[in-house]
C-alpha cells in the first residue's frame, strides 16, 4: 500500500474491528481513528483531517447513508467507503449509486482493504475541492 502518513476514520462499534483495520494498515504508517458514533467520526474528520471515512453499514447512531450525508456536509473532499459482514452485490450497487467510494466486505481481507483504501486515498487526493455556492 502506497499511503504513507495518512488519517483514516473508522465509524464503528467494535473495538475488536478498529483494531483489526489498523493492524492491516499499519505497515503503510496509515493512523485509524477509531469512532463510535457518526458525531464523534465527525469531529475526528475534522480534526486529523481525514480524506477517507470507513464506516459500517449500521452503527449507534445512524447507518451508512448518515455517513454519507455527514461527508457531504462536513468534509466534502473526502470519500466514503462502507463496511459489513452483510456486504454484497445489492449493497454495493446501492452504495456507489449513492456517492459511496467502495464497499470493503468483514471480515477484513489485508489485500482487498489495501487495494480499496489506496484506490480511495488516491481518488480524494485527485478529486477536486467543490466549490462554494455563490451568495446571491
Amino acid at each position: 500500500m502506497e499511503p504513507v502518513g495518512v488519517d483514516v476514520v473508522f465509524l464503528t462499534s467494535s473495538g475488536s474491528e478498529a483494531e483489526s483495520l489498523s493492524g492491516l494498515l499499519a505497515p503503510a504508517s496509515v493512523r485509524v481513528h477509531a469512532a463510535s458514533s457518526l458525531v464523534e467520526a465527525e469531529g475526528l474528520m475534522a480534526a486529523t483531517q481525514a480524506r477517507v471515512l470507513v464506516a459500517e453499514t449500521s452503527f449507534r447512531d445512524g447507518t451508512w447513508q448518515d455517513a454519507l450525508q455527514a461527508v457531504a456536509r462536513g468534509a466534502p473532499d473526502a470519500v466514503l467507503v462502507v463496511c459489513g459482514a452483510d456486504a454484497d452485490d445489492r449493497l454495493w450497487a446501492e452504495a456507489i449509486n449513492c456517492g459511496a467510494f467502495d464497499v470493503l466486505v468483514k471480515p477484513f481481507h489485508g489485500p482487498e482493504v489495501c487495494r480499496i483504501l489506496t484506490s480511495a486515498f488516491a481518488y480524494a487526493e485527485r478529486r477536486p475541492t467543490r466549490p462554494l455556492a455563490a451568495a446571491s
